[in-house]
């Protein structure tokens, strides 16, 4: 859609923050999802499952409601932002 509008000057503009931090968490959701859990996460929470298991679960629960709670700041922001609210 960025390149439609023409909107690259956005990236610019700290008003737009919801726009950055939109791009963040699909490159994190990627880098996460094909590169780190394949070669190196999946192996890590074996090993540390292996010691302790409670622990590797709380984090395995903690981190997606973590992200959860970043995404839906990112959403209402950008709901705001489309509307003409800036919240910087």
């Amino acid at each position: 859609m960025l390149y439609y509008t023409d909107g690259w000057n956005r990236y610019t503009d700290l008003r737009f923050w919801w726009l950055h931090a939109m791009m963040m968490g699909r490159v994190m959701f990627i880098v996460i999802l094909f590169v780190l859990e394949p070669l190196i996460l999946h192996c890590w929470f074996v090993d540390r499952a292996k010691i302790d298991l409670v622990r590797t679960l709380t984090l395995v629960y903690r981190f997606p409601v973590a992200v959860l709670g970043l995404s839906l700041a990112t959403i209402a922001g950008s709901a705001a932002g489309s509307h003409g609210s800036f919240w910087v």
